[in-house]
């Protein structure tokens, strides 16, 4: 019964902001929609996930087959790839409870950089998902003694996860757990690294038959990477110099612990965590399960002073930091365990009320949200007065992935398509996934859906090359940075 109530709590901290499709969604995550949306319809499984930061390298597609199911549950509408996370964290918040404690349990629930994360569907967020389950598994290895092989498969599979989720941090994270299995001085037979093995290849086997059928595009890829690092790194990110790396990788990491809304707040109460966990961990350093953690957290350091990186990574972290402060206040402070309890409560809802607010706000300021695209799409539905329409979509990212998706799923609910919908006339070849009949019927309306431009110098020649031969009959302001426009083609 306490689980249960504390995973309805979670649920809400979690859900009621986003109300209303009040939620991120954005190029990346609408672009996952579509590929899962013609894996279902055109019975096509998916080889590779999403593209790196690295031309050529892709995530692997784990994500897809995850949320799949709620897709097609959920008619592909985008809350079903959020159901699909929220179902995720449920089980993430399970494995703390059962295996860790509930006071850490609790603060999972709570945390404000947790449940953040967990408002949409952005794959490398997913990492998060994969960091606990590694370090459960690697407290359990005792020196001079067999590992059990289902443990060591465990490892090696949720590792292997890591490359679905995040590359970047994979190629990090992978090289500690190796190490650490080195440092455990545990035994294995050889029958049990063969099958550690086979769960860690098992979850990459369908990049390796996209690499057979691609010429290993992704491995020309890696090594061109590797050959031409200083220049490929600087182009992912480029890494200050000298100390001020230090200064700046040591910032993601204070970010990353995120304990308040209110800056101050967020100040005061993160430097005590930290000051608290690094104080626990010296007293503790001779303890097994620490130096895993101490070794997890300084080898990531260490590893990023060199390597690219971008504050999303370490979301991965989230989870071991919860950890590590769960039981440097049960150890250090526990008689204040009760008010960190209420403190947290109180932040917890507040910081709910507030992303509440910043999310109605967003809706009807930003185009970020799902809410006003959808209102958009409604919209251009109603514009047409049931007549056959065209409909072309400029947002910054350029590739409208997102209106592609809405008008689909619309489809799917037994509204006509539009005769043509791109970000411009004549443009199919962005959407391998579209997989739509060519529609003969000339266009009553064109419908020009305009999110709020970054640079002039992009939208000008969009609008030069879409709208210069057209006559605009309506305008509708869908928010400050949605424009939906009814235009008709000017009679030569």
């Amino acid at each position: 019964m306490v689980f249960i109530l504390l995973a309805l709590f979670a649920l809400a901290l979690r859900i009621v902001p986003i109300l209303g499709g009040n939620f991120p969604f954005m190029f990346d995550g609408a672009k996952d929609s579509l590929v899962m949306l013609e894996m279902y319809l055109q019975h096509k499984p998916a080889l590779v996930g999403p593209t790196t930061s690295i031309s050529g390298l892709f995530y692997g597609p784990a994500w897809y087959y995850i949320a799949l199911p709620f897709n097609i549950l959920g008619g592909f509408h985008p809350l079903a790839s959020v159901v699909g996370v929220l179902f995720l964290s449920l089980i993430t918040l399970y494995v703390f409870y059962r295996y860790v404690g509930r006071f850490s349990a609790f603060l999972y629930a709570v945390s404000i950089s947790v449940i953040a994360s967990q408002q949409t569907a952005w794959t490398p967020y997913m990492t998060s998902f994969c960091t606990l389950p590694v370090f459960l598994l690697l407290k359990k290895l005792k020196s001079g003694k067999y590992a059990n092989t289902w443990v060591l498969m465990g490892i090696a599979f949720f590792s292997s996860l890591m490359f679905h989720f995040e590359v970047a941090f994979a190629i990090v994270f992978l090289p500690l757990v190796i190490v650490l299995l080195f440092l455990s001085k545990m035994k294995m037979q050889l029958k049990q690294f063969v099958l550690m093995c086979v769960a860690f290849f098992i979850t990459l086997a369908p990049s390796a038959m996209f690499e057979l059928r691609h010429d290993f595009l992704q491995t020309r890829a890696v090594m061109n990477f590797v050959t031409r690092y200083r220049e490929q790194s600087a182009i992912i990110q480029p890494n200050s110099d000298g100390p001020a790396r230090i200064v700046e990788v040591a910032r993601y990491f204070y970010d990353n612990i995120h304990l308040s809304t209110l800056p101050l707040a967020n100040m005061a109460l993160s430097v005590a965590s930290v000051l608290l966990v690094l104080f626990f961990l010296y007293k503790n350093r001779k303890v097994y399960e620490y130096r895993v953690l101490l070794l997890i957290l300084a080898g990531t350091f260490l590893l990023y002073l060199d390597l690219p990186i971008k504050p999303y990574y370490l979301v991965a972290l989230t989870p071991l930091w919860i950890y590590l402060f769960s039981k440097a206040v049960e150890s250090v402070i526990p008689k204040y365990k009760p008010h960190i309890v209420i403190a947290f409560l109180i932040l917890s809802v507040g910081s709910m009320y507030g992303s509440w607010q910043n999310y109605r706000s967003l809706a009807q300021t930003d185009r970020i949200l799902l809410a006003p695209k959808l209102k958009a799409i409604e919209t251009a539905y109603a514009m047409s007065d049931g007549k056959p329409f065209s409909s072309y979509q400029f947002v910054p990212e350029i590739y409208d992935y997102t209106y592609q998706l809405l008008y689909l799923t619309e489809n799917l609910k037994g509204k006509p398509l539009p005769t043509e919908f791109s970000y411009a006339p004549g443009e199919i070849t962005y959407i391998p996934q579209k997989h739509v009949p060519a529609n003969t019927q000339k266009p009553e309306f064109i419908i020009l859906i305009v999110e709020k431009f970054d640079h002039k110098q992009f939208f000008d020649p969009w609008w030069d090359r879409v709208a210069k031969h057209l006559t605009i009959l309506e305008t509708v302001k869908i928010n400050d940075a949605i424009t939906v426009y009814k235009t008709k083609q000017v009679a030569k």
